[in-house]
C-alpha cells in the first residue's frame, strides 16, 4: 500500500485519476510493485499491490459546539477520524479490514452491498481486475506524457473540473499568460462505467 499523510482532507477524484492528472500515488504503486528486490529485500516474497490512501494527520471529526465536545468525539471515533480514503484491489479487503460481515469500513472507507460486492456508488472498491487496469491506465498516461514532452509539445492546456481549475492555486500566470476570465479551459471526459 501507498499511503499519503496529509494535513488536511484529500480525496482521490475518478475523474481526475482517469485523466491522468491525480497518478501520483498509484505511480508510486507502479514502482514499487515492480522492483521485487524490495520483497526480498523485506523478507516477504513477492508484493502485491493492494491501495493507495491519503489519511489525514488531523483527523476529522464533525463540528462540535466547543473544545470538550470535539474531543471526546475526536477519541471516541478514532478510526473515522483518521480514515484512510483511496482506492483498492476488493481482493485485499480482508487484509486492511478484518472484521467479517462488515459492509461499511470505518478505518478504510469502503461500502458494500449484502453480497460482498461493492456499492454502486463505491468506485474506489474495485475487482482486482479493475484495480490492474487503473495501475496499467496511469502507467500509460505517464508514459504518453513523457512521449509528448520529448516530442516538443509542451503546450499549456489547463483544464477545469466542476468549481476546480488547473489554474487556481498556480504562482506563475505571467509565464503561461492564461486569462482564466477568457480562458476556453480543457474539459475532462468521465471515466468509463467500468
Amino acid at each position: 500500500m501507498i499511503i499519503d499523510y496529509k494535513s488536511g482532507g484529500k480525496k482521490l477524484d475518478p475523474i481526475l485519476l482517469y485523466n491522468g492528472v491525480q497518478l501520483q500515488l498509484l505511480a508510486y504503486l507502479n514502482v514499487v510493485s515492480r522492483l521485487p528486490e524490495i520483497g526480498e529485500h523485506l523478507k516477504t516474497g513477492p508484493l502485491y499491490p493492494a491501495g493507495v490512501f491519503f489519511v489525514p494527520l488531523r483527523g476529522y471529526s464533525p463540528r462540535q459546539p466547543n473544545r470538550d465536545s470535539a474531543r471526546l468525539c475526536h477519541t471516541g471515533d478514532r478510526p473515522r477520524a483518521f480514515q484512510h480514503v483511496g482506492c483498492f484491489d476488493l481482493s485485499s479487503l480482508r487484509q486492511l479490514d478484518n472484521r467479517s460481515e462488515v459492509q461499511t469500513g470505518d478505518q478504510i472507507h469502503y461500502q458494500l452491498k449484502k453480497d460482498g460486492t461493492p456499492k454502486k456508488t463505491a468506485w474506489n472498491v474495485m475487482p482486482s481486475e479493475t484495480f490492474r487496469a487503473t495501475m496499467a491506465r496511469t502507467e500509460a498516461s505517464i508514459q504518453a506524457m513523457g512521449n509528448r514532452i520529448l516530442s516538443g509539445e509542451i503546450k499549456v492546456d489547463p483544464y477545469k473540473h466542476g468549481n476546480q481549475l488547473a489554474c487556481q492555486y498556480c504562482p506563475y500566470p505571467t509565464i503561461c499568460r492564461i486569462a482564466p476570465a477568457e480562458h476556453a479551459y480543457r474539459a475532462l471526459s468521465r471515466p468509463d462505467t467500468d
